[in-house]
């Protein structure tokens, strides 16, 4: 037997292991932070309750535009010389990374 989309039909048997990732001693937790306006005209502030070390700013193609080391909990980023668009951001903590997108008008 075979699955496809057309067709609904008995026979079919699966087996399934639950893991429970969460009660690792090596998770982590996620890091809290915030930014704002998205959209934009300028100015993107972000806030974090984890020290943020560096941020990166992409474009759609991958070009770095703009990176500044940052050591603080809260900064902001001036897009106001940036092209209307989409815009990578990535921020870097101690070992973590998060990454998002804002849209600039």
């Amino acid at each position: 037997m075979f699955s496809d989309q057309y067709e609904v039909g008995a026979g079919y048997e699966a087996n399934v292991d639950c893991v429970s990732n969460l009660n690792s001693k090596s998770f982590l937790p996620n890091i809290d932070f915030t930014y704002y306006p998205n959209p934009s005209k300028g100015f993107v502030a972000i806030t974090s309750k984890t020290e943020i070390k560096e941020i990166f700013v992409y474009n759609p193609q991958g070009r770095l535009l703009y990176q500044k080391a940052v050591n603080s909990l809260d900064t902001k980023v001036d897009m106001a010389s940036f092209a209307n668009g989409t815009y990578f951001f990535k921020l870097k903590f101690n070992e973590k990374e998060a990454n998002f997108k804002i849209v600039k008008l």
